[in-house]
């Protein structure tokens, strides 16, 4: 765990952006800090009865603003998914953690001022960090049952938001969700299980160079 918040640090130092590095000229590359509360559930065919439960999302990232109204992200986010599914009379209990790594598309709506309405979208990649997986029989009092499941996982984000501009400093506030593409289970646990959550992403940053 050290190695990884050292590399988050690591990564503040490289100039990693968040969601709003847009200065007032047309090119610049920002750097920030992110920070949302998320709740976490899933899509597919077994998701019947889901339980979305809270977590956090949070990291930095690298923005590169190549024209006034449009950006590219690279994002390092760490991700904790919190969730509960009930199939056949049988609750699973989710609780993963995950690396993220994706590149966000940006454009933003030009008011006039330093209020701008933004909109993105764009893939990701995880890798799993930490997983507890468990399995409950509805009139069983055994131990719940260890579940294994893939250890990573990719999608689609996207959303909407608002950022703040002054002069080398930003605000931000965006809403998100992170939808996976692809079943989470493995050959033993084989539900149609796709993660989907939801996040209010706030985030504070500064323009390195224009």
């Amino acid at each position: 765990m050290k190695t990884l918040f050292h590399s988050l640090a690591l990564g503040v130092v490289l100039c990693l952006s968040s969601h709003s590095a847009w200065s007032q000229d047309s090119e610049s590359i920002g750097a920030a800090f992110m920070f949302a509360p998320q709740i976490s559930g899933f899509s597919g065919e077994s998701a019947d009865q889901v339980d979305y439960r809270g977590g956090a999302l949070y990291g930095v990232g690298l923005n590169f603003a190549a024209m006034r109204n449009f950006s590219i992200e690279p994002q390092f986010l760490i991700s904790e998914n919190r969730a509960a599914v009930t199939i056949d009379e049988t609750t699973t209990d989710f609780d993963i953690q995950y690396a993220r790594l994706g590149v966000i598309f940006k454009t933003r709506i030009p008011l006039g001022g330093k209020l701008y309405p933004v909109a993105f979208i764009g893939p990701y990649g995880a890798r799993t960090l930490n997983s507890n997986v468990t399995q409950n029989y509805q009139g069983d009092d055994t131990a719940p049952e260890q579940i294994a499941l893939k250890k990573g996982d990719g999608g689609l984000t996207y959303g909407f938001g608002v950022d703040w501009v002054h002069d080398r400093f930003y605000l931000a506030l965006a809403a998100r969700c992170d939808q996976g593409i692809a079943r989470i289970g493995n050959a033993e646990y084989t539900p149609d299980l796709k993660l989907r959550s939801y996040a209010l992403m706030g985030s504070f940053g500064f323009v390195i160079a224009r």
